[in-house]
This record gives C-alpha cells, structure tokens and sequence, in this order.
C-alpha cells in the first residue's frame, strides 16, 4: 500500500510521507501499541483461565493505565489522519467576490500561469473555472466563481448555480473584496452566505488608495485571518499562500518526517481499534469480569494485525507460559 501511495504521489510533502511509510515508521509506531496491549491482554488471559493467580487492585490500576496510554497512542495517528487526507487528496478552495473585485487574476497568480481570462469589464468569469496546484506542498484543487448575484440570463443563472454549489463543498474559501472601494451591498449580501466556512479574507488592489479598514470587514464577516494583496503587482502572494496552507494545516509549515495516517482502510482500522480500547477502558471502571476485558483487548489488537498482517492466535499460549509461573 505504500508503494502505490508512492506511486500515485501528488506532491513532493505526500511522497516523503509514504516513503517514511514504506521504511516502516508506521509499523514501529504500531507494534510499539500492539505490545502493550498484548502484554495487558496475556495477563488478563492468565488470570481468566487459571483463577488461582488472582489480581489485585494495583494490579487493576495498572492495566487500566496500560490501556489509557494505548488509546491516547491510538488518538494521536488518528489525529494525523486529517493531514494525511490533505497531502494525499488535496483540498477544494474556492474563489469568491462580487464581480471585478480580481478573482480571476489572482487565480492566474496563485497558479503561476494565465488561467482565466481577466479584464476591466466586471462579469467576465461567466463560469467556474477549475484547476488544481501546489501550495506548500498542500495539492489544492482552485476554483474561480462567477460574481454575479443577479443573473441577467440562462447562463448565467446556470453559472450562479454552480458558484453557490462549490462554495458548499469548499474546504476553504477566499473572500476577495476590492480595496481600493467601499463595501456595498453585493460584498455584505455575498459575506452572509459564508457563515459558518472556513474562510480567509483577501483584500486586492493593495497597490491602489485603500478604501477598507479591517474594522469594515469585521462589521460584514467575522474573520480571523485577513490578507492584503496585490494581483496586478504581485505584491502580498507569499503571505497569501502561507495563511492559505495556515488555515489547512493549522501551521505554516508540513514536517513530513511526523508519522502521518492517509490509508483509507488504515485509518477505519485504528478507529474501530480505538472503539475496542475505549470499551475495554470502560469496563474496567464498571468493575466488570475481566473475561469482558479481555475480549475487548483482543478485538483491538486484531484491528491492529489487520494493518500489520501479524496474527495473536499464533503465539498466545507461548507468550503466557513465558511471562507467568502457571501451576507454581
């Protein structure tokens, strides 16, 4: 699986990730889970089937903290799982404004090449425009929307249609507003469809007499993030394109040598093992037979042999004889 990650690499960030896959970082960080469970699973086994070496409370204690350090293990690869979507799929931005506000020329900027066609005349993006690129090392799919909130025909009601369904769908939204006028009422109407998104305000024209204060557009969109930029003088794009992977990654920079989840079935089989260790955990705190405990257990390290290939049946009884004096 990690070959064909390799393989079908879509960034340089992506490929070093899989290639630390295939060395096997994500293998040591499994078996360094799968141990621990094992070692708590072969005592509770031990105590299950021969009753006469009986546990104690510290010994309770001990295998409850056993199993709370292995799902807060298991937590922390999930918790990577979101990045490991976006270096491998990539993340849908979408570009949106009132008409003439400069969509289409900072699309042509932030794809290094004369994408869309770009003019005075306000209206001139009569559809989405769709391209993918590099930012960062983040794959991003780039779309550019019609501006028009009145539509004055068939195509363009078509165009407006289709603009409102790619901003649902994005994973971050650039608000592009023109700095060199004040706010109207097409900027505040668009604003109030934002709600809710994630979205990275940008104010163009930076090279003009600004007309917009920060306090203009907090008043319509309440943001974190606001970026001042020029298209036409290139001025501002760097800034733009580290807050745009900031609001992705929640970092300014990708460490690829971090163990990263981005398998599919990897990241379905760590959850349903985090389901068995959280259940187990809480029937330790019930007070529970440990037979239930142990079951638990298992199912959660059968999860993790399903990503390793590794099997717990095949060497139980061993690893029990070898770790307690049964019969003594």
């Amino acid at each position: 699986e990690a070959v064909l990650d390799i393989i079908s690499s879509k960034t340089d960030a992506f490929l070093k990730v899989s290639t630390n896959q295939l060395k096997g970082d994500l293998s040591i960080a499994l078996d360094k889970i799968r141990e621990a469970l094992l070692k708590s699973f072969i005592e509770l086994e031990a105590i299950v089937n021969f009753p006469e070496d009986d546990i104690d409370q510290s010994g309770i204690n001990r295998l409850n903290e056993a199993v709370l350090e292995a799902q807060h293990k298991i937590k922390s690869l999930l918790e990577s799982s979101d990045h490991g979507r976006i270096l491998k799929e990539g993340i849908k931005i979408v570009l949106c404004g009132k008409p003439n506000v400069g969509k289409s020329s900072l699309l042509n900027c932030l794809l290094r090449t004369p994408r869309a066609i770009v003019s005075d005349i306000a209206g001139t993006t009569r559809d989405t425009i769709e391209e993918t690129a590099q930012i960062g090392g983040i794959p991003f799919q780039l779309i550019d929307t019609a501006g028009m909130l009145n539509p004055r025909d068939l195509v363009e009601q078509e165009a407006v249609k289709r603009s409102h369904l790619s901003i649902q769908q994005a994973d971050l939204i650039l608000f592009v507003v023109d700095g060199s006028s004040s706010l109207d009422e097409e900027d505040k109407l668009l604003a109030k469809t934002l709600g809710g998104q994630n979205v990275l305000l940008i104010v163009n024209k930076d090279d003009l007499s600004n007309k917009v204060t920060e306090e203009d557009l907090k008043k319509i969109l309440d943001v974190e993030r606001i970026v001042s930029v020029s298209a036409l003088k290139k001025k501002g794009l760097d800034q733009l394109e580290k807050s745009i992977v900031e609001c992705i990654w929640h970092s300014t920079s990708i460490d690829t040598h971090e163990i990263i989840v981005s398998n599919a079935r990897h990241i379905q089989a760590l959850t349903n093992c985090l389901g068995q260790v959280e259940s187990a955990q809480e029937k330790i705190g019930e007070g529970l037979s440990l037979e239930f405990v142990s079951e638990e257990i298992k199912r959660a390290i059968n999860f993790l042999d399903s990503i390793t290939g590794k099997n717990i049946d095949t060497d139980l009884l061993d690893q029990i004889f070898s770790s307690f004096c049964i019969g003594k």
